[in-house]
């Protein structure tokens, strides 16, 4: 058949390796952050692995906590074992508990994860404490919109539109 088949997305929690190498985990942010740029799914999926391997070398005080809670939040639609995949995610989003609110990454992910398994009431709750202290990038306030639509809270939903439909991405 000429139906495409997504890549499993491969999500797993990242396992410290016993010797941290910090230059290995820079290098593999780095590597992760050129990927992404364009936004497909393939790029996601690509950067999450690299941002996996960034973690495995160095877990404490990297910032690719908060990218790899966004991408796996992303890509777990489609991962073949949802539960698996949900789990190792929500590990990620209890040990980035701290950063939610300083980490928009970390705040979108965990947000987008939540929202992923039909708690968007929770999802609003964490796009708004963000809101509160952090400043929010326009794909935060494009997700953050979407949880109002989910939820019909459309006075809500309406002035955030009216915040971000002139801004140019």
């Amino acid at each position: 058949s000429d139906k495409p088949t997504l890549l499993d997305p491969g999500i797993s929690f990242p396992l410290p390796f016993d010797q941290e190498d910090a230059n290995q985990a820079a290098q593999s942010r780095a590597e992760a952050e050129e990927i992404e740029i364009p936004e497909t799914y393939s790029a996601r999926v690509k950067a999450a692995a690299l941002y996996k391997k960034s973690l495995e070398n160095k877990f404490h005080e990297n910032p690719a906590l908060g990218k790899l809670i966004l991408h796996y939040a992303e890509i777990l639609p489609n991962a073949k074992n949802k539960a698996a995949a949900g789990n190792a995610l929500y590990k990620l989003v209890e040990i980035a508990k701290t950063r939610i609110l300083t980490d928009h990454n970390a705040a979108i992910g965990t947000a987008l994860f939540y929202s992923r398994f039909k708690k968007t009431p929770a999802a609003i709750k964490i796009s708004e404490d963000f809101l509160r202290v952090g400043k929010p990038s326009l794909n935060f306030m494009g997700h953050y919109l979407d949880f109002l639509l989910q939820e019909g809270r459309l006075d809500k939903a309406r002035e955030v539109f009216e915040k971000i439909k002139d801004v140019n991405p």
